[in-house]
């Protein structure tokens, strides 16, 4: 599984500290790093920061990480993760990297684990465009996701779930959101569609424990005694 799979993980320092905030005794982008290099899964791993502290986290988990700085304009509040990995695919280092898959990390789902990296990852056959981790909706969320009748992740929002051929797509009205654990795809599908969320594309549902999200200071409370039970 390991062979020319590359994970990305994008770490803007911001605010000022976050990642490198002490979560269990460790970094917060330091559970995700591990994580990545504990699956096994990846030939590289890239940590795409602008924080030196951050970088010094990266290099000392293994030698399979390495540290790309971000230009100061995708570490900005306005930049979104995507804009950081589109960066990354139309690099000149990403060019002269051996890779045909590629797993988005986002640094602030601490709790997902190598397990779970592993088994979204199989999900991601030459059937599959992407693989996308999603929680069961519990609240109003953005992104609003459903598994249709033939098991494929598909937006709400898309006209074609309610076609009237299409009418049963959720037939028990579960809603899923994109919890920030795990974005993968093939390079081709991504660099042919710029997007995670076209094409056929598999939902890796996730429980809640493993795909908690850290944005707040009352999350990384939450997040410290979810860790003190493991």
């Amino acid at each position: 599984m390991k062979q020319k799979q590359l994970a990305f993980i994008p770490a803007r320092d911001w605010p000022l500290g976050k990642m490198t905030k002490l979560l269990a005794g460790k970094p917060l982008v330091w559970h995700t790093l591990a994580a990545a290099a504990e699956s096994n899964c990846f030939s590289r791993i890239v940590l795409f920061t602008n924080s030196h502290e951050v970088a010094l986290v990266g290099e000392s988990i293994s030698d399979e990480v390495l540290v790309i700085s971000k230009p100061d304009y995708l570490a900005s509040k306005q930049s979104t993760v995507w804009n950081n990995l589109w960066y990354f695919l139309n690099s000149e280092q990403a060019e002269s990297m051996e890779f045909d898959r590629i797993a988005m990390l986002l640094p602030t789902s601490p709790l997902r684990g190598p397990r779970q990296i592993q088994e979204g990852l199989t999900l991601l056959d030459k059937s599959v465009n992407s693989v996308i981790g999603v929680s069961k909706e519990e609240y109003s969320a953005e992104t609003r996701l459903v598994i249709n009748e033939e098991g494929w992740l598909e937006d709400v929002e898309s006209p074609e779930i309610f076609d009237s051929q299409n009418i049963s797509a959720a037939p028990s009205n579960e809603y899923y959101y994109p919890n920030g654990s795990l974005y993968a795809a093939w390079r081709t599908s991504l660099r042919r569609h710029a997007s995670f969320f076209k094409g056929r594309v598999l939902p890796y549902v996730m429980d809640k424990v493993s795909s908690w999200r850290v944005t707040s200071d009352e999350d990384f409370k939450l997040a410290e005694l979810l860790l003190s039970t493991r």
